[in-house]
């Protein structure tokens, strides 16, 4: 060992032993200088080897345990407590909660928080009840005491709250939830709904219907206000404004159109008197164009003047019958379903008379006509796009002669008699009245 190492060796010797001395004048003891032994596993200072004089209020996750209340806090939360069931039992609940709430932040206790939440109930404050009711029941362990929490706590959960609701314009009726009838009231008005998501229903008059979505909790209050949009007003025709075209989709089937060319067909039945012929009636057909409101068409009516029976004289078969057509023009005015129409027409008619008498098969037949003109007019109904029912009449004269037939004696035979076919010259007038089924090509 040179010189040099034996006084620094020298050197850290005498510093140990001034700081063991001086140890050992301030009472600590030599142990805390030893130097620790080394674990079997070869750890350094070993889990056998820590001090046991472990604090009693250090817990082993080293963690510092909360200590408790000391005995003047548990005191003056006494004084608290009673002070505010004082005030509780007087009726003074704010002074009694903010008692409570003291003596609860001193010593906490499940007393504090409930009589806490029994003057919030009192107050009329279910919401901040409930939240005290609950942790009261966290914090108790008595059964017959949590029985008793749960108990109030169901019986606040079912407490209602309150709806403010308003509309503008005001006056409209409110339905909660889907329910089959309304609110009796109006708005503004209050409805009282239990905890939980509503949906109410808004209708009014003259406007649209319209819905909200509101959550309300255990005794809360909500305002709900809205504003109804009108339903949208159908403008009034204008007197004076240009004719709107209308599109041939989207028109009325009741309605006939009066726009470019359409044909119609009618089956009719009428009755006519006709000079000498007096009251006949039989079926007839007519073709009708109108272009516009113009109508152009024509007619053609058969009348049998015996169609019950046939006549018989000197021992012949008579049959008498009357057919007439006319080429005809006039003006549709029309009124929605209704069609009001004038026509004037002129044609020509044709009397005719068949002879076949008794035991033979041969006929013999005598006819004479003329010129018939008319005027008249008529009302549709419609019915569907393409179906009417119509009633008419016309009037008007025949330029002509008529055929009539009588007995006259053989001059032959003198018991005998004969047949006569004889014209009577007109002019003559006839009027008809009838009724169609009119189809709208």
């Amino acid at each position: 060992m040179t010189l040099s190492r034996f006084a620094t060796y020298a050197r850290h010797v005498l510093r140990l032993l001034s700081v063991m001395l001086l140890a050992c004048a301030l009472g600590v003891p030599s142990s805390t200088f030893a130097t620790p032994k080394r674990a079997k596993n070869g750890a350094k200072n070993g889990a056998k080897n820590r001090p046991k004089n472990r604090p009693k209020n250090r817990p082993k996750n080293g963690k510092v345990a909360k200590a408790g209340p000391s005995k003047e806090q548990i005191a003056k939360a006494g004084r608290l407590f009673k002070r505010g069931q004082v005030l509780y039992n007087s009726g003074r609940f704010d002074e009694a909660i903010k008692a409570f709430a003291q003596a609860h932040g001193l010593a906490p206790h499940p007393s504090t928080l409930f009589n806490i939440a029994r003057s919030h109930e009192n107050l009329g404050k279910p919401r901040r009840a409930l939240r005290f009711y609950r942790e009261a029941l966290a914090a108790t362990k008595n059964t017959s005491t949590r029985q008793d929490l749960q108990a109030r706590i169901a019986r606040l959960a079912r407490f209602p709250g309150k709806i403010f609701v308003s509309s503008q314009p005001p006056g409209a009726s409110i339905t909660v939830d889907g329910r089959g009838q309304p609110e009796r009231k109006t708005t503004p008005m209050v409805v009282e709904v239990p905890a939980g998501g509503h949906v109410l229903l808004f209708r009014k008059e003259g406007h649209l219907l319209a819905a909200k979505h509101v959550d309300v909790g255990v005794g809360g209050e909500r305002t709900v206000h809205l504003v109804l949009k009108k339903k949208p007003i159908k403008p009034k025709p204008c007197k004076t404004c240009p004719p709107i075209p209308r599109c041939p989709k989207c028109r009325d089937p009741r309605l006939l159109q009066f726009s470019g060319l359409h044909l119609h067909v009618a089956v009719f039945g009428g009755f006519a008197v006709a000079g000498e012929l007096g009251a006949v009636g039989g079926p007839g057909l007519q073709a009708t164009a109108t272009i516009g409101r113009w109508r152009i068409g024509a007619h053609y009516q058969y009348l049998p003047i015996n169609p019950s029976a046939v006549e018989k004289l000197a021992g012949t078969d008579l049959r008498n019958s009357f057919m007439q057509g006319q080429l005809e023009g006039g003006w549709t005015f029309p009124f929605g379903r209704f069609h009001f129409y004038t026509t004037a027409g002129v044609g020509l008619y044709l009397d005719r008379v068949v002879k076949q008498p008794e035991g033979k098969v041969a006929s013999t037949a005598t006819e004479t006509g003329g010129v018939i003109w008319s005027i008249g007019g008529g009302i549709e109904v419609m019915a569907v796009s393409w179906l009417s029912l119509g009633i008419g009449l016309r009037a008007g004269l025949m330029h002509g002669a008529l055929l009539d037939s009588r007995e006259i004696p053989d001059p032959k035979d003198k018991t005998k008699t004969l047949i006569d076919t004889f014209h009577i010259d007109g002019p003559f007038p006839i009027a008809t009245l009838w009724g169609a089924v009119n189809i709208h090509l």
